[in-house]
């Protein structure tokens, strides 16, 4: 059952359109665990997603799907940390 807290912090989840706001916080995250092998940072990386969403009352396949959404709406300004991050995924997670 989910509280009123769960209920607010779901609306502010489905409502957030901000991606410039999500820059900074993406690439600490990477930042922290970028020396650990590429398959630990993926596996890791959706298990603390999914606990979080699971903790909060919130569908992680719902946040997935917002996320596709930002994603094909990203203003340039911001496009680039999106891309490096795309890239950095690609060639360097690939390599390990």
């Amino acid at each position: 059952m989910h509280n009123q807290s769960s209920a607010g912090l779901r609306d502010r989840v489905g409502w957030f359109s901000q991606q410039s706001d999500l820059r900074t916080p993406m690439v600490t995250i990477i930042d922290a665990i970028q020396t650990l092998p590429g398959h630990i940072q993926i596996l890791a990386s959706a298990l603390a997603f999914y606990t979080l969403c699971k903790g909060a009352g919130l569908d992680s396949h719902d946040i997935v799907q917002q996320i596709e959404r930002m994603e094909r709406n990203i203003d340039a300004p911001y496009a680039n940390q999106f891309k490096a991050m795309k890239e950095y995924a690609k060639h360097e997670l690939n390599e390990q």
